[in-house]
């Protein structure tokens, strides 16, 4: 028995469906590398970009920046927080997960001439967020 056309564009539609799931699905979120979330939230700083860094923040995190912004979590994040000579160090800067679980990590940041700094993360709701800095 031949298949005929509206059999072959269900199938078709169904294979396209099913390969742009997986795709997503390997996208971002719980699968990204914990320090990828902590490069975000470095670039986010170099670029000034405050609601970009607190959605790298955990919740209690983002809380604390925000009592600290004046009642807005991005507000924290201004400008003029870094100086040009930071921003130039955080553009060189690299991010390495040192320690991985479920639920925790440890990225490692290591900018020129200085000694590394430490990330901790953690999951929430499935995703990677800066726990402390």
């Amino acid at each position: 028995m031949k298949p005929n056309g509206s059999t072959v564009t269900r199938a078709a539609v169904a294979l396209l469906t099913l390969t742009f799931a997986f795709a997503l699905s390997a996208c971002g979120g719980s699968d990204e590398d914990p320090a990828a979330v902590a490069e975000d939230f470095g670039n986010a700083l170099i670029n000034a970009d405050g609601e970009a860094a607190c959605e790298t923040l955990s919740a209690d995190l983002e809380a604390q920046a925000a009592e600290s912004g004046g009642g807005e979590c991005a507000d924290a994040f201004t400008s003029d927080a870094l100086t040009d000579e930071d921003r130039e160090q955080g553009e060189q800067a690299v991010y390495e997960t040192v320690e991985e679980s479920d639920e925790t990590a440890t990225v490692e940041v290591t900018v020129p001439d200085e000694d590394p700094e430490q990330i901790e993360m953690i999951k929430e709701d499935g995703d990677w967020k800066i726990a402390s800095i």
